[in-house]
């Protein structure tokens, strides 16, 4: 006789899944901030491409604020969250040092960055 694969309802696939990759908090505000941070990513993504396409030191027509005033603003909103996130644990300031260096070192050698 061929065995026959037990149907699963999607319950228990659901626990299968998450059991395969856990999900890392289920903190609210943990995960309150990871969403704001990645929210203020994507602001810096958005500045960094006005910047590319009209100038850094041009005036935004609906703030008139320069686009590298408003790109620090982002940036510091960015940092703000990590600071957050390394003040709960969430990143460990050592491998956050160690990425640093790794990234520069990648840059050193595969951009012109560091000429």
């Amino acid at each position: 006789m061929i065995p026959v694969p037990k149907m699963r309802n999607h319950i228990e696939k659901r626990a299968e899944q998450e059991r395969a990759f856990p999900v890392a908090t289920t903190d609210s505000k943990i995960l309150e901030a990871l969403g704001i941070l990645q929210e203020e990513c994507a602001e810096v993504i958005q500045e960094v491409s006005k910047i590319r396409r009209f100038g850094l030191d041009e005036l935004s027509h609906h703030t008139g604020e320069s686009h590298r005033s408003t790109l620090e603003m982002e940036v510091g909103d960015v940092l703000c969250l990590v600071d957050y996130l390394i003040e709960k644990q969430i990143i460990d300031p050592t491998q956050l040092g160690l990425a640093k260096r790794n990234k520069q070192s990648k840059l050193k050698k595969w951009s012109r960055l560091y000429e």
